[in-house]
């Protein structure tokens, strides 16, 4: 992953530097034990100051994105909670081994390989008759939370798998509400950022806490390429640290020579300018309050982040 830099965004370096240090880690760009620059080279790479470096990685320490080692560097933290010594961390090749081994076992017990069948495939579907295994999708905002929930169960929809949509604030407002569910939820799934925070409010409940990694869906990438070539877009995030990542994610759909107009939810005036300006505006999930606002005839597009299904897919073997 590379981090580039906007000077012209009215975001401090600094939270564009964590901004997309975070980013890479919510979409898998940046994997668990990965080594991250030292202070001095990712200083001397984007020319900035050491010490705004080193409060990056202090700030992305207390979040528990990074840890450092001493004397060994700056890592990208396990911040999925998958256990990559655990069971998921196994090659695929480990559950062929252990298909054949069955099957030659029941073999010189006198079993044909139709009995073997018949037996295998009676046990799949007991196994999907019984009732739907209970999973929460904990995010941070409604409508798109829900659509992780629903995105969620499609791709594990052969594990026979129901997922309650909840929100973070929520659950961290009134915790007792949901005490007498915990015990039933067989996975909690949330986003990496706020795993560590997901994770501390469960763990006393015995709740196994996981986090995927997430791209921007395939929905929003075909509405992006519907921007035609005139259009004057503008854009909105939400947390002002993701604004850089988003200017690169649109800038790829954007008439060329046409830069974005940008703003951060909150910033009256930018949004003000910039809604007076535009006849396109793409805006971060959590900022819909936005489409209120719009004039007649601007369009808008939510930049809906969607889980990575092949991120999705590894918790297989911990809902079976």
């Amino acid at each position: 992953m590379r981090v580039r830099l906007d000077r012209t965004l009215p975001i401090a370096l600094a939270e564009q530097i964590k901004g997309q240090i975070i980013y890479g880690v919510a979409t898998g760009q940046l994997t668990a034990g990965e080594r991250m620059p030292s202070v001095r080279e990712l200083a001397v790479q984007l020319s900035v100051s050491p010490m705004t470096i080193a409060q990056v990685y202090r700030d992305l320490t207390k979040q528990g994105i990074v840890v450092t080692k001493q004397g060994a560097g700056t890592y990208v933290a396990d911040v999925a909670g998958l256990g990559l010594d655990g069971a998921l961390a196994r090659p695929r090749s480990n559950l062929y081994q252990m298909v054949e081994a069955w099957l030659q076992q029941a073999m010189l017990q006198g079993y044909t390989i139709d009995d073997v069948r018949s037996a295998f495939l009676a046990r799949i579907a007991e196994s999907t008759s019984m009732e739907a295994r209970r999973l929460w999708m904990v995010g941070n905002f409604g409508p798109a939370t829900e659509a992780y929930a629903r995105e969620v169960e499609g791709i594990l929809a052969s594990a026979h798998v129901r997922v309650r949509p909840v929100l973070l604030a929520e659950l961290s407002a009134d915790l007792a509400a949901f005490a007498t569910e915990l015990p039933h939820i067989r996975l909690v799934i949330t986003i990496p950022t706020r795993h560590a925070e997901v994770h501390a409010l469960l763990e006393p409940y015995g709740c196994r806490v996981v986090a995927v990694a997430f791209r921007v869906s395939p929905e929003t990438r075909q509405r992006l390429a519907s921007i035609g070539p005139d259009a004057r877009v503008g854009i909105i995030s939400t947390y002002g640290e993701f604004l850089p990542t988003m200017v690169e994610e649109v800038g790829l759909y954007c008439p060329p020579g046409k830069p974005p107009r940008c703003a951060v939810l909150g910033q009256e005036e930018q949004i003000a300018a910039l809604l007076a300006d535009v006849d396109m505006v793409i805006y971060a999930s959590g900022s819909e309050a936005i489409l209120e606002r719009l004039p007649e005839g601007v369009r808008a597009i939510e930049l809906r982040h969607a889980p990575e299904p092949d991120s999705v897919n590894r918790l297989r073997l911990l809902v079976a």
